[in-house]
Formats: C-alpha cells, structure tokens, sequence
C-alpha cells in the first residue's frame, strides 16, 4: 500500500479522531503516546520509521520553503517524539 494510502485510510478512519471536539485532552494525550509506543516499539518501529521517512522526505521541503516558521516547533516535537 502506498503512503499515501495508508495516511488517508488512517485519517478517515473512525478511530483516528484527536482533534474532535468530543475529544478530552488526556484521550488525545493517550493517543499520541500509544502511537509514540508504537513507533519505539521494536515489533513495528520499523515500519513506522520508514513511512514517517517518506512523509518527512515529501513535506519538509515545502515546510522550510514556505513555513520557515515552523521550523523550531517541529523541532521541539521531534525531539519530544524520539526521546
């Protein structure tokens, strides 16, 4: 499947909904820390460090060209994600 793909599965499916209204911040925050889980995780880190590559090969240039801004933001998620 596709990267594209798989973002768009994901982004329509039910169960991918943080950012709902309906959302309380500490479902959201177990959320992003199950997906954190995953992405450490040594049975799937893997598959998710590849896809997050691609993505990141495909957005970042448009990010430091059109959103400089962004740059220092990005950065301190990064780092909280990889720690």
């Amino acid at each position: 499947m596709h990267a594209a793909q798989i973002f768009h599965h994901v982004a329509s499916s039910k169960d991918f909904i943080p950012f709902m209204r309906q959302r309380n911040p500490m479902q959201t925050f177990m959320y992003w820390q199950l997906l954190k889980l995953m992405y450490h995780s040594p049975f799937t880190a893997g598959y998710h460090r590849a896809i997050w590559l691609k993505i990141g090969r495909t957005v970042n240039p448009y990010i430091h060209r059109y959103t400089p801004f962004l740059h220092d933001p990005i950065n301190a998620g990064m780092r909280w994600w990889f720690r």
